[in-house]
Formats: C-alpha cells, structure tokens, sequence
C-alpha cells in the first residue's frame, strides 16, 4: 500500500528490507508489475464505476480502493506503459539475459519501486541506468 499512497519513506524502508532479507528480486518485481497492472485496467472505470472496476480486479477493501484511486490519480496509463518497459528490462536482467550483477539489478529495482512510488526522478531515470 505505500507504493499506491504515494509514500516514499515507507515504500523505501519496505523495498530496503525486502533487499536486506534477499527476497527474490523476481517476486518484488511481480509484485510491484501487478500493481501496475491493476492501475492501468482500472483506468476504464474512472468516476462512479471505480469501485466496481476494482471489485471486478479482486480489490475488495475499502482502504486498498481508496489506495489504488491515490495512484490511480498519481500515474497517467502512459506512465504505467513506460514503467512496464522499464520492468521487462529489469525481468531481462534477472533472467541473467545482461550483465548487470544482483548489486545492481537490486538498485535498480530499488529506483523502480521509488518511481511507482511518487519520486520525482524523471521516468527514463531507471531506464538509463539499465
């Protein structure tokens, strides 16, 4: 939920821990990827059909709506695009299909999550690191 509220401190704390307790950089990856991709098919239920949009998406609770419209409001649909790209370049490195080494490919993901999560680093910021 810190990724959708647009919380930088948490989101960082979080993606820091997840890192430092060497979770599988794929898992945090599908992760943060399904957030995205719920932000763009929700982006046909804008106004009064939100809240069923998000029903239909398996997002129930009041609080994670409320989450998903923040980020809704927060990330343009081309946005998610550019974002998408820049996690199959991420994939790609995880997959071992680079040269990257896990040190980076970890701050890279790292940078990732900050983008979703609000950081003003401009979108090819991640991108040009890859």
């Amino acid at each position: 939920s810190a990724l959708l509220q647009g919380n930088i401190e948490l989101t960082d704390r979080m993606l820091t821990q997840l890192l430092l307790d060497k979770t599988k950089l794929n898992l945090i990856l599908w992760s943060i990827t399904k957030i995205l991709r719920d932000i763009m098919a929700l982006d046909e239920f804008k106004g009064p059909n939100f809240k069923q949009g998000c029903r239909q998406l398996g997002i129930l609770s009041f609080d994670a709506q409320n989450d998903y419209q923040l980020a809704c409001r927060r990330l343009s649909y081309s946005q998610c695009q550019q974002l998408l790209t820049i996690a199959f370049q991420l994939e790609l490195s995880i997959k071992g299909l680079t040269t990257d080494n896990v040190t980076q490919i970890s701050r890279k993901l790292y940078d990732f999550g900050h983008k979703i999560a609000g950081s003003r680093l401009p979108l090819d910021f991640c991108s040009s690191k890859l």
